[in-house]
């Protein structure tokens, strides 16, 4: 088959394009109009010119995907968000000259177009991921910080069988309505969490905690409140953040 010599695509990806001689391609480069003499050596792939290398030379595609893909897994969870957006970021950044380096060599044209739907979803889920961040660091920041009160047990006694009862009294002196977990122990095994939900400004509440000890009965330093926090956030479990 007759080869013509000219320029060409570069089939290994690192210029614009490179010259052919009717044999194998040479060192002759060029891009941006600008030509050079290639240090490295060319492509071992076919010789014929219009046909590149195969899968080779479009590494920027490959891992723009990757970090699309990456950043779609990341970027909504929260507090590493900001982690997800900037892999997104990056993946975009590769998987768009991946695109165009695609039509110059065909190659992995699909991987760039992979990177750039999954990155620009990684940015979206970033955004998503940055909401529920700032959401949860709230939430938290009401749970430690329930705002002034004044709280103490009423009295602390044996119910029937072993269970063990705990009534004590609460008072919002915040300026808005409030929602408290209190904490209290009844014996040294007995330990109790208790909801009081929506307390008014200047209000007090009973609250009242119940308990199975396996002691006789409890005692002035066992029957005590333990912490009073604020409301638990998204409902988890108040011990998960203590």
């Amino acid at each position: 088959m007759l080869r013509v010599s000219g320029w060409y695509p570069d089939p290994t990806g690192r210029f614009e394009y490179r010259y052919h001689n009717d044999r194998v391609w040479t060192a002759d480069v060029a891009s941006g109009g600008r030509r050079f003499v290639d240090q490295l050596p060319a492509s071992r792939g076919p010789t014929t010119p219009g046909r590149t290398g195969g899968q080779d030379g479009n590494g920027l595609a490959v891992a723009g995907m990757v970090c699309g893909i990456v950043a779609v897994v990341t970027a909504w969870v929260p507090f590493i968000a900001v982690l997800g957006l900037i892999t997104a970021t990056v993946g975009l950044a590769l998987s768009i000259p991946g695109l165009a380096r695609s039509r110059q060599t065909g190659s992995r044209r699909g991987f760039a177009i992979a990177g750039i739907v999954t990155s620009v979803c990684g940015l979206v889920a970033g955004v998503l991921g940055i909401v529920l961040t700032v959401a949860l660091v709230r939430a938290i920041e009401r749970f430690d910080d329930p705002g002034p009160y004044d709280a103490r047990l009423i009295d602390c006694t044996r119910g029937d069988g072993a269970e063990l009862i705990a009534r004590g009294e609460l008072e919002n002196r915040g300026d808005d309505a409030q929602t408290y977990s209190v904490l209290v122990r009844l014996a040294p095994d007995a330990l109790d969490r208790v909801l009081v939900e929506d307390v008014p400004p200047g209000a007090t509440v009973e609250f009242e905690a119940r308990e199975v000890s396996r002691f006789d009965a409890p005692d002035d330093s066992s029957c005590r409140i333990v912490a009073v926090d604020g409301p638990p956030p998204f409902g988890l479990d108040p011990d998960f953040f203590e």
